[in-house]
């Protein structure tokens, strides 16, 4: 295993009067006509409302397939489950995203499980501050309603969200084959003939195997006994375009309602050689205002002074902070300041978030994997 690259990041989002994730129909009322957002109780009465990492996920594949025109992995479906091809060599969203494909059904299936741990991972997106959750009446009197509208219930928030991501660099476009593993190997075929697996799933297995093998060979990729590894410019291409695809984050329910905007209004990420998410409470949030809490950040940055592998990116949407602390943060070259005493320095890259977000998808071209 190739030694740990990965980009850890933290983002906030501006969502003014929102209702980006639902949890559904209010069960409780006769008409059931109010629909729910998806919430968390933290302490006492109050609420923080939440967009889960499935939906912040799906946003984030979704503007790749739209700005960079992945080929969307084909979707089987049975009664209860459904997957994609699970081949990660011909579609990129297996790559990156994972999957979990079974050969077979029952007992033959324990034996015929391949499942990909997705190179990237995101927390929800959670609101930094408690919410007086409100409620949004509309009614539908169009043609025959007219006369009588029917009216409906929406719940809503304004707030600002924060997520946390990491993207294994050094997993894309590399997978192990074996049972469990990525992809199927070609070798599993005889172990499988002496625990009596049927011939049919046996011949399914081989087929496929090949058909990866052959794919794998015709994009000029690096393949051993357990591994395949894709040539690195394809690789960096799939990061490059993953990472970029963040800046013009488009998705979420109520669309047409609320329209908000889900690029980030704020950034900060850096490459490490660790697979530690060291960002998480940088943000300080209290009385409705939110600034990046520099003492944690200062923590972080002597804690892990010899895991960056890359500057320390800063994007910063000019009004989203205050304005002193914009230029508090803007003006930040080296981290921690030169006129701090302490060692362990990082460089800091500042600019708009799309500027920066930018620059981690430059950086991670010109990296080696």
């Amino acid at each position: 295993m190739s030694k740990v690259k990965m980009v850890t990041g933290l983002i906030l989002i501006d969502a003014r009067l929102s209702a980006l994730n639902n949890a559904g129909i209010d069960p409780t009322q006769r008409e059931r006509n109010k629909m729910l957002v998806k919430k968390i109780r933290v302490r006492g009465n109050e609420y923080y409302p939440y967009a889960s990492g499935q939906a912040f996920k799906r946003w984030w594949r979704d503007t790749i397939h739209e700005k960079f025109g992945w080929t969307l992995s084909p979707i089987a479906r049975e009664e209860k489950a459904a997957y994609t091809q699970g081949n990660p060599i011909a579609y990129e969203e297996d790559d990156v995203f994972g999957y979990m494909v079974t050969l077979a059904k029952g007992e033959e299936g324990k034996g015929l499980v391949y499942r990909r741990v997705a190179p990237l991972k995101s927390t929800p997106l959670i609101s930094l501050f408690p919410q007086v959750i409100s409620s949004d009446f509309g009614v539908f009197a169009r043609g025959e309603t007219a006369a009588e509208p029917i009216p409906y219930e929406q719940e809503a928030y304004s707030t600002v969200l924060k997520g946390t991501f990491s993207f294994m660099l050094n997993e894309v476009g590399a997978f192990q084959l074996g049972r469990g593993k990525d992809l199927p190997s070609p070798t599993e075929a005889d172990e499988l003939r002496r625990k009596k697996i049927s011939k049919d799933r046996i011949e399914e297995l081989e087929r496929r195997a090949r058909e990866l093998l052959e794919e794998a060979r015709k994009r000029g990729a690096n393949i051993t006994s357990d591994s395949i590894t894709l040539p690195e410019n394809e690789r960096k291409k799939r990061i490059a375009e993953t990472v970029g695809a963040l800046g013009e984050l488009t998705g979420g329910a109520k669309n047409s309602a609320y329209l908000t905007d889900l690029t980030p209004k704020f950034i900060i990420a850096a490459v490490l050689s660790v697979a530690n998410h060291i960002f998480m409470d940088a943000i300080k949030a209290s009385s409705g205002s939110t600034t990046i809490d520099l003492d944690i950040l200062g923590e972080v940055v002597q804690d892990y002074r010899d895991s960056f592998l890359s500057p320390m990116f800063v994007g910063l949407r000019k009004g989203f902070f205050e304005d002193s602390e914009y230029d508090k943060v803007s003006a930040m070259r080296e981290f921690p300041s030169s006129s701090s005493q302490s060692g362990g320095k990082v460089d800091v890259k500042f600019g708009t978030p799309k500027q920066t977000i930018e620059a981690i998808a430059d950086f991670t071209k010109k990296m080696k994997l």
